[in-house]
């Protein structure tokens, strides 16, 4: 009888992982009629069960669940940094991130102040600073270590305080003191008495600055403080102390101008203050600037 149907060789399934051995060794071949080329089983699509098939489309309505979820909520600190930072860039700077350690608001200047006495310009930049204060600063050519320079910088701020005191009695009348040896109470002893021991700390501890500071920087340097901030916490994002001169419209180049940002919320701990310069000497480290627990 005339067989006139075609054949075609595939692999045999007998294990969908491997094709079958004859008894010499050779793969085994199937004959399959039909011109065709036939697909052998461990090559056809998968089907699912019902089971996988439920878990597939509860995996699916998650995944478009969590596309349809509003962003997280910015942290406190990460909107405070926002704000500052588009006041900042409204006027061509940026921060200089300092470290927390007592000394922020202290380093934040000194690094400010670091390149203009190593460069001889104090003198142009803060021709009326007092002669104390002279002496001290330029006295930071002979030893370079920052955090000396830092406890420098407080002993300034602490001498011109004890000097001009009542400029600084306000500043001092709500402060937080442990009360005096005798165990007489802050609102109990003079107001000169809790000046004093505000100064002792200041000099002589990592105690934080603030305001007083500030203030007390803008005297003894007769120059211009800006303290950059959060609008919310600031008005407009910017208080001044000092000279009342502005800077320029070409990238703030104003000499003598000293400026840092002050965060409320930055660290957990409390509030913190950072450097900040024109943005064209910026670093690496002044842009990306993360926020810390």
């Amino acid at each position: 009888m005339h067989m006139s149907a075609r054949y075609c060789l595939v692999p045999v399934q007998s294990d969908p992982t491997r094709l079958c051995k004859d008894s010499v060794g050779e793969d085994s071949l199937a004959v399959v009629p039909g011109g065709e080329t036939a697909t052998p089983s461990f090559y056809r699509e998968r089907k699912l069960s019902r089971k996988q098939l439920r878990k597939l489309a509860k995996q699916e309505k998650e995944y478009e669940r969590e596309l349809d979820r509003p962003p997280i909520e910015m942290t406190a600190q990460a909107q405070e940094m926002a704000q500052i930072q588009v006041v900042l860039g409204s006027r061509g700077l940026c921060i200089d991130q300092v470290e927390p350690d007592g000394h922020c608001l202290f380093r934040a200047i000194v690094r400010q102040l670091r390149p203009i006495i190593f460069s001889n310009r104090f003198d142009g930049c803060f021709p009326e600073a007092n002669a104390e204060t002279r002496t001290m600063l330029t006295a930071w050519r002979r030893d370079q270590d920052e955090l000396q320079q830092v406890w420098s910088l407080r002993a300034v701020l602490a001498s011109l305080m004890r000097r001009q005191a009542t400029e600084f009695l306000p500043f001092i009348a709500n402060d937080e003191d442990q009360g005096l040896k005798d165990g007489t109470s802050a609102s109990e002893s003079e107001p000169v008495e809790r000046l004093m021991r505000y100064c002792e700390r200041l000099e002589k501890s990592a105690c934080w600055g603030g305001q007083p500071e500030l203030c007390a920087i803008a005297l003894a340097l007769a120059c211009r403080v800006e303290v950059y901030g959060d609008p919310a916490v600031l008005p407009g994002g910017l208080l001044v102390m000092g000279s009342d001169a502005t800077p320029t419209e070409q990238g703030n180049e104003l000499p003598g101008v000293l400026r840092v940002s002050f965060h409320r919320q930055f660290f957990t701990l409390g509030e913190h203050y950072h450097a900040v310069v024109v943005a064209k000497d910026a670093t690496a480290e002044s842009v990306n600037v993360s926020i810390k627990e």
